[in-house]
């Protein structure tokens, strides 16, 4: 694996990648006496990237996604020029506005992440580009989930933005015994190669027995699905907005939120919960009761272990749910169409939402917020004006070669 490599941020508000392959194989350290491995990341908006080389490659960026059970290229132009070859075709599904994608599976390829190596490796590419990088401001070329979190014992730093991968044996013999003094232990199920845990929720003075997929993937702290159980409800006191981006395209729904204690002695106190539209849900996604989803919103206030051999996953809480209290209800989503190149337009505007009536539309240009130049401001910091509740915020756009100045007021939550 090439020694030079670039980290990167991922920054989609909902991902969902939900498919299974056969026949994956294992990824071992390239050092055969190695029994740890740390890998630095960088986390931004919550979410984890990571270099990984595909075929003796360059370094790309991938997301480490607990969600996914495959190995995911962005697309087909990318896949080929990697040498990655067709073998059969495949259904891609997820959440979004396009359930099925027509994808490839490939096989009998390298995969490397700094002291690891895989050969023989499956890899999924789609037929279109997913364009994951207009959702977070830089070049995203993949995901990897399934290979890493099955073959090590997975640490994740979230405070120090490191991870630590264990021999299987090592860790059981030299460091199970010691996380689990420390560290609070809670059981899960691997199905479909993805992590699975059970838990009672209470949210306001309702309690319930909810499934939720381990998603470290998805920047979201927790996402229910109203047609999971009859006892999931969305609060009359809830806003319809833009909640993210899947696999399968743009997710709607509601936003609500909650005093939330999960795991019966984790208050989080008023949390955002999101409940995505039934129709951007693949019913695929809860055919095994699921109900749905802890997100990096979650996961980023602990050190975590996942361990897939025991079932178990240990958590030690880092710090308090201080700073999880904003989200962009505006219905807005601006994306970067050309990372890195700081160029900002508008995606996606909701019917009836705040950006809707301040006058937005699709392909509207963002030159400045508030006179600043959007030139001059990464991708997180023009998406931070987008959850400033309460406040009034200048947009100087361009539309059809004219300069137009609009003043949205962004929306409260519902209380």
């Amino acid at each position: 694996m090439k020694t030079k490599f670039l980290l990167f941020i991922l920054l989609i508000p909902l991902s969902a990648f939900s498919q299974k392959i056969d026949f994956v194989k294992q990824l071992t350290f390239t050092d055969s006496t190695r029994v740890k491995a740390k890998i630095p990341f960088k986390l931004i908006n919550n979410l984890i990237i990571i270099p990984v080389c595909i075929n003796d490659s360059d370094s790309l960026n991938f997301i480490l996604d607990s969600g996914a059970s495959f190995t995911l290229l962005s697309n087909a132009a990318l896949a080929q020029s990697l040498g990655v070859q067709k073998v059969r075709s495949y259904s891609l599904k997820g959440l979004g506005n396009n359930f099925n994608l027509t994808a490839w599976t490939s096989t009998s390829n390298k995969v490397e992440l700094p002291y690891i190596e895989g050969y023989n490796q499956d890899i999924i590419f789609p037929e279109i580009d997913l364009k994951l990088g207009e959702n977070m401001g830089i070049p995203i070329h993949g995901v990897i989930g399934y290979g890493v979190f099955n073959d090590f014992i997975v640490r994740i730093n979230y405070f120090k933005k490191y991870l630590q991968l264990y021999k299987r044996s090592y860790y059981q013999q030299k460091k199970q015994d010691k996380f689990r003094k420390k560290y609070d232990a809670f059981p899960i199920s691997i199905e479909g190669r993805r992590a699975y845990i059970e838990s009672y929720l209470l949210s306001n003075t309702d309690s319930q027995r909810v499934k939720l997929l381990i998603d470290s993937g998805s920047s979201h702290l927790l996402s229910l699905f109203k047609e999971s159980s009859k006892n999931i409800s969305i609060p009359e006191k809830s806003t319809y907005t833009f909640l993210g981006t899947g696999i399968g395209g743009n997710i709607l729904g509601h936003i609500a939120k909650s005093k939330s204690t999960l795991f019966e002695n984790i208050n989080m106190g008023d949390v955002y919960i999101s409940y995505p539209d039934s129709n951007f849900i693949n019913y695929q996604l809860i055919k095994n009761d699921r109900n749905g989803s802890i997100g990096a919103n979650f996961l980023r206030h602990f050190d975590v272990v996942i361990d897939y051999e025991s079932q178990e996953l240990l958590m030690k809480q880092r710090e308090k749910f201080r700073d999880v209290n904003s989200y962009n209800l505006t219905g807005l989503n601006l994306i970067m169409p050309y990372p890195p190149v700081r160029f900002y337009s508008v995606e996606f505007v909701g019917e009836n939402s705040a950006a809707a009536s301040a006058g937005f539309q699709k392909d509207d240009v963002i030159l400045e917020i508030n006179n600043k130049s959007t030139f001059f401001m990464a991708f997180e910091e023009v998406q931070s004006y987008l959850k400033m509740e309460g406040k009034k915020v200048n947009f100087l756009i361009e539309r059809n070669e004219k300069k137009v100045l609009i003043t949205m007021t962004l929306p409260v939550p519902s209380t």
